[in-house]
């Protein structure tokens, strides 16, 4: 397995730049996710890693080797699509097979890999069925063995779960966490789906207009966003922004007025923040964070309109907004919690959990888990 290395990035298709500068490294083993909503070039880096696609700037190394100048046959990858792209003429062994028996491969070797690779998929059953016979989750297994006994370098996945169904996409996660921890592979997978990202990732790799916003490990990215854009992506339901004005920044306290909330300022430890009296902010708050009732001594305060609540079954998600105001947001509720369309409540938030951000939507304040331990420092765009 090999260590991938991405330097000054760019592809364009005419006037339209799809990447802008993309540095990167991925490191022997990773699994690394590439995360952003649809048009934001994840799969476009996907392809030019996989020499599908030609960088009009930059340079790509795998292992030991640059490999701009290497056609996509000879860049030692594993590909796997999101259409599942199976000969639907040939059975499960022959379309495993297939890449090997073209390049004229000894037979007991291929013999030994598909066999090998069979058993890491849970498809010694099923060698002689044809794709039509299987279910998608199957399908899909088979061509990630068709990507396995190749022996690539890197595996690349281009959204390989979407065409499943709720609980196939979660049985083939877990599956492909296995395959990661029992193959110790280089692996990069394109997905639009946050859960997906979480779960899955070891590294994510989050982009927003062909531009580079975040690198980090999952717990990284979701309690230290880099900016607003990544806070708002990263987490399900997604964090909800308050606007709030700057009274005062003096001895490391920052104060900050906020709209609709009824407890008065909101104070913030910071060192070194270049803000002042008058500057906008938007304080970050997760629905996890918000508690229902009445707020003790520190906390932060609001009455919220209900709109609808949503029951998960384990817990519900009140929508709704601040009393007065068109601001939205999402708390999360106990499972028993009935609430009326209209109603009011009260909620309240320990200021340690809410985020902040500049006008800009650069992360001023970054929430930190005491109970959660991070791996290592964020890496932030320039």
């Amino acid at each position: 397995m090999a260590k991938v290395i991405l330097k000054g990035i760019r592809k364009s298709y005419g006037p339209i730049e799809v990447l802008s500068g993309i540095d990167l490294t991925i490191e022997n083993g990773d699994f690394a996710v590439i995360l952003g909503p649809s048009g934001c070039g994840k799969t476009t880096l996907l392809r030019t890693i996989a020499g599908l696609e030609t960088a009009n700037a930059g340079s790509i190394q795998i292992g030991e080797r640059i490999v701009d100048d290497i056609p996509a046959a000879r860049r030692q990858i594993g590909m796997v699509f999101q259409t599942y792209a199976l000969f639907p003429h040939l059975n499960v062994y022959q379309n495993i097979s297939f890449g090997m028996r073209m390049r004229n491969e000894p037979k007991d070797q291929i013999e030994q890999r598909v066999q090998e690779a069979a058993v890491k998929l849970k498809l010694e059953d099923y060698l002689k069925r044809l794709p039509r016979e299987l279910s998608g989750g199957q399908r899909q297994r088979v061509a990630i063995g068709r990507a396995l006994v190749r022996e690539p370098e890197v595996f690349l996945f281009d959204e390989p779960l979407s065409n499943l169904d709720a609980e196939l996409r979660v049985d083939m996660r877990l599956e492909l966490s296995a395959l990661h921890q029992q193959l110790k592979a280089t692996m990069i997978y394109v997905t639009h789906d946050q859960v997906e990202a979480m779960t899955l990732g070891t590294k994510i790799i989050v982009l927003d207009k062909g531009v580079l916003q975040q690198v980090g490990t999952p717990l990284e990215v979701y309690y230290h966003p880099a900016n607003k854009f990544v806070a708002g992506f990263v987490g399900s339901p997604r964090m909800r922004f308050i606007p709030g004005e700057v009274v005062s920044n003096a001895d490391n306290k920052l104060q900050v007025r906020a709209q609709g909330i009824l407890s008065g300022d909101i104070a913030f430890d910071l060192e070194g923040s270049d803000l002042s009296e008058g500057d906008f902010v938007d304080i970050g708050v997760r629905a996890e964070d918000i508690e229902c009732g009445q707020a003790t001594n520190g906390m932060v305060s609001f009455s919220g309109i209900s709109r609808q609540v949503e029951n998960m079954g384990h817990s519900s998600f009140w929508y709704g907004t601040i009393k007065d105001t068109e601001i939205e947001i999402i708390a999360r509720l106990g499972k028993q919690t009935q609430v009326k369309s209209g109603a009011q409540m009260e909620f309240s938030i320990d200021p340690r959990n809410l985020y902040l951000f500049d006008s800009d939507g650069r992360a001023i304040l970054r929430n930190v888990d005491k109970n959660t331990e991070l791996a290592e420092h964020v890496a932030l765009p320039s």
